[in-house]
């Protein structure tokens, strides 16, 4: 070996040296002498590039990885380093090309097969990633990132108990790794099972405290009303990340939770600040601004509501003309319904000051609405055109358009255009006969109409709601009989009544109480008053002007800024704090309802 060769081959094993130990800024400057001195050095060529993608010199890996393949185009290594640094320039298509380069040159390179299944997900093509995480997998089955990487694409696929599988295995070969549990608990929260959450996300941040584990960690004790625990978790994930819009927005959340408004615009304008665009955050602030009274503010952002990722709707992008409150001058308006039922029947409210402005000038009002609704508001609204909003009947009749929940914008711009309003359901007569036949055959001078839950009971909605056996104070009134209006499955429940408290829950035969709203609204009618949640049963009591006595979060956007509910003049409404013990508030609506025992 000449004088020359040794020189150049001590350079090189120097300059690996500091390779392997990470002093890629050293090692670099060898190379690059080496590569003065001898400008085609493939193996010189090779690592200076490696090194240079180490420093985030991406371009410039990139060219130094080219010049090697022009010389020696079949080098696996040099293939992949080439690929990873497409990936880094967000090159996504020539990436993916560059991984499937390598993998023909090398059919079980599992770096190149799992950097191909990352870029396959960066470009959306999930289904793809899936196939090659999976088929690493078989190749290396203890590859702990492979398992990770696919219970990645599971859960960008929406297919969460597969996610969860995956990322269970991750940790069964490799326990302590934090992202995997980081992710874990974030999947977890989304299959509603916040304690579990809590538990992975407090693993991870015992590893490696990182925003995301901390953010998650405090949506699980949101979701489970422990208000101090979450606060500190936000605190912690707003350090490490002061300008993410995503935490100040669940702060903004976690201040409206505990009818903080002024705290939580606050937090949502920071959000909007940072995210501009961001309709969900838009959203969540016209929600606060209503909470807090702030009517006119508050329904101009509550337009928000379908342009964010919660809440599409096809209506919303309709050509049909949008209807801003000017004159209707002769014109037929498609009023269409949004949301449940319950924010259906409170928005339909304001139908009836519609129509009459309607029938002034001589326009045609057309609704929309969901199939189960259509009986009864053909029997409120006489002069409607109602028809299902799964059909495209009477579209082509119609000249502007508005959602239901837009109509508050326009018609109830302050408090005062709450006032006088009357109920606008009436039952239709011969259900009503039915039910009333019914209600008078049971026991006792005062029927109460009675739901205690919302159908959707979620874990961050269940400390709103009691037990059936919370109400035994209601039960124990000896002239009371207590009329079923709860919808859903409600059989194991009204068992344990049953034997636990020897008092029935009374029921028509054959009734459907979440679907024939034509028999609710006649039962709801013939019973003497209605004791129920926040939901759409207290809704439709609300709307045929029945004493309703119901109760909800002291935040609720609805109520307005007013400890009561504007929309219905024969409602009590009872606020309560998650935290409060639910027999303080059964003990309220008894003593509320108390003139009608």
């Amino acid at each position: 070996m000449s004088n020359k060769a040794a020189l150049l081959k001590s350079s090189i094993d120097s300059a690996m040296a500091l390779h392997r130990q990470g002093e890629y800024p050293k090692a670099a400057k060898i190379y690059q002498k080496i590569l003065k001195q001898d400008p085609q050095n493939l193996l010189a060529l090779n690592l200076m590039a490696e090194a240079s993608l180490m420093l985030g010199k991406t371009s410039q890996a990139l060219k130094l990885a080219d010049r090697a393949l022009k010389q020696k185009p079949d080098m696996p290594s040099t293939c992949l380093l080439r690929a990873n640094a497409l990936a880094r320039m967000g090159q996504k298509k020539a990436a993916i090309e560059g991984y499937n380069t390598v993998l023909a040159l090398q059919p079980e390179n599992a770096p190149a097969m799992l950097s191909l299944g990352v870029a396959l997900r960066a470009d959306g093509e999930n289904s793809e990633a899936i196939v090659t995480f999976e088929k690493l997998i078989e190749l290396k089955p203890d590859f702990a990132h492979a398992h990770f990487n696919l219970a990645n694409a599971f859960k960008d696929e929406g297919l969460l108990d597969d996610a969860l599988l995956s990322y269970e295995d991750t940790l069964a070969i490799s326990p302590d790794m934090p992202e995997a549990l980081t992710n874990k608990a974030a999947t977890l929260l989304k299959l509603d099972r916040p304690e579990d959450a809590l538990e992975s996300a407090e693993h991870a941040l015992k590893l490696q405290p990182s925003y995301n584990a901390h953010l998650n960690a405090g949506n699980a004790c949101r979701n489970l009303a422990r208000v101090s625990q979450a606060h500190t978790h936000y605190q912690n994930a707003l350090e490490l990340a002061p300008k993410d819009a995503d935490i100040h927005a669940q702060i903004g959340l976690l201040n409206a939770d505990q009818d903080k408004q002024a705290d939580a615009i606050k937090s949502f304008n920071t959000a909007l600040t940072l995210a501009r665009g961001d309709k969900s955050i838009e959203a969540n602030l016209a929600l606060s601004l209503l909470a807090s009274g702030n009517l006119k503010e508050g329904w101009q952002h509550y337009e928000a509501r379908f342009l964010g990722t919660e809440m599409q709707d096809a209506y919303a992008a309709s050509s049909i003309q949008r209807w801003n409150g000017e004159p209707l001058a002769g014109r037929s308006l498609l009023i269409w319904t949004e949301q449940g039922i319950g924010d259906i029947l409170r928005f339909a409210t304001c139908l009836p000051d519609l129509m009459a402005n309607a029938q002034e000038q001589h326009s045609t009002v057309y609704l929309k609405t969901e199939p189960r609704l259509i009986s009864i508001f053909k029997h409120a609204f006489p002069g409607v055109h109602v028809s299902s909003r799964h059909t495209t009947q009477d579209e082509e009749q119609v000249e502007l358009h508005l959602p239901i929940g837009s109509l508050p914008r326009l018609l109830r711009p302050t408090l005062a255009s709450f006032e006088n309003k009357a109920a606008y359901l009436t039952p239709a007569s011969e259900p009503l006969k039915a039910m009333e036949a019914f209600v008078n055959s049971l026991p006792g001078s005062c029927r109460v109409g009675f739901a205690w839950r919302s159908g959707n009971m979620a874990s961050h909605r269940q400390h709103h709601y009691g037990t059936l056996l919370d109400w035994q104070p209601l039960f124990a009134h000896s002239n009371v009989s207590v009329v079923n209006l709860q919808y859903g499955v409600t059989e194991q429940e009204r068992d344990d009544l049953a034997h636990t408290l020897k008092v029935p829950l009374h029921e028509p035969e054959a009734i459907d109480l979440k679907d024939d709203m034509e028999a609710m609204a006649a039962l709801t009618a013939a019973v003497d008053i209605v004791i129920s949640p926040r939901t759409a049963v207290a809704v439709m009591a609300g709307a045929l002007g029945k004493p309703t006595f119901t109760y909800g979060p002291a935040s609720d956007p609805m109520c307005l800024g007013t400890r009561q509910m504007p929309w219905f003049s024969s409602m009590h409404y009872e606020a309560r704090q998650s935290q409060t013990p639910m027999n303080e508030t059964v003990n309220k609506i008894i003593q509320a309802a108390k003139d009608y025992f």
